[in-house]
């Protein structure tokens, strides 16, 4: 089965989201061109200062579904 590795989403509720992956076991760096990076031993999340959130690693499923 062919799982997606990658996603894009627009955040709205960045406070929140963030508040969620600091509880979940994230830790959080500054990215250039962005406001934070966001990893686990998972996943790699990139918050850009354009709105858009990229999620990369395996299993994203889990993260999206936060999302919504």
């Amino acid at each position: 089965m062919n799982q997606n590795t990658t996603y894009i989403a627009n955040i709205s509720k960045e406070a929140e989201f963030k508040k969620e992956l600091k509880k979940i076991g994230f830790e959080f760096f500054n990215l250039n061109y962005g406001f934070w990076r966001a990893t686990n031993n998972k996943h790699i999340l990139s918050f850009y200062k354009n709105g858009n959130l990229l999620i990369q690693g395996k299993e994203i499923d889990k993260i999206v579904d936060m999302l919504i």
